[in-house]
């Protein structure tokens, strides 16, 4: 933490000293600056993305070798969500400079279908060659992380998906989209994890 805080200071301290803002010449930029902010945030830090907050359920309320063995599965599901944060790098200033015309609606669907595309067949090898790689990266003593492995994949998979959704959608204007997705996800959250470490 201290670390990042370090580098936004920094950061943002070069950046005002290259930049002199004049806010006369557009006096509304600031609030729709802000409020367009205020709507995506927490669709931005998405806490089930960002925080291991499956890891500690696991921690929690489950045995040692149940959270290892998590863990191992976990290791595997890190290349659908590369690629859609390394597409969303470019899909959000993409379809921001067509707003308004529909090439920016047309260029969406092609990212979100893309990333879908590539993460869909990704997803599809790892689950064929889990058994093998498991085994050659943690041991034959690992083999049960497959199957869960494999859940994990899927939803990763999914996670992708609305967040390629999620970046193009904050390119059209409508960055509270993500906060909605976010906030509607939830209540299914609070209800289906404890039912599903029944």
């Amino acid at each position: 933490v201290s670390s990042s805080v370090m580098a936004a200071i920094i950061s943002t301290s070069v950046a005002w000293k290259g930049t002199s803002l004049d806010w006369r010449g557009a006096p509304h930029l600031r609030r729709q600056m802000i409020t367009s902010g205020l709507r995506g945030h927490l669709g931005a830090i998405s806490p089930v993305d960002s925080l291991p907050i499956d890891q500690a359920a696991v921690a929690l309320f489950l045995t040692p070798t149940a959270l290892g063995l998590y863990v191992v599965a976990c290791a595997f599901t890190n290349l659908p969500r590369f690629i859609a944060q390394s597409a969303a790098l470019v899909a959000y200033p993409a379809v921001t400079i067509r707003q308004g015309t529909a090439s920016a609606t047309d260029l969406m669907w092609r990212f979100f279908w893309g990333v879908t595309f590539l993460n869909v067949c990704g997803t599809a090898l790892l689950i064929v060659a889990l058994p093998i790689l498991v085994s050659f990266f943690f041991g034959p003593e690992f083999t049960p992380a497959v199957q869960i492995a494999r859940i994990l994949l899927i939803g990763t998979t999914l996670m992708a998906s609305r967040r390629i959704l999620a970046e193009a959608l904050r390119g059209l204007g409508s960055p509270e989209a993500s906060s909605l997705a976010e906030l509607s996800m939830y209540p299914w959250l609070a209800i289906g994890g404890p039912l599903l470490m029944m």
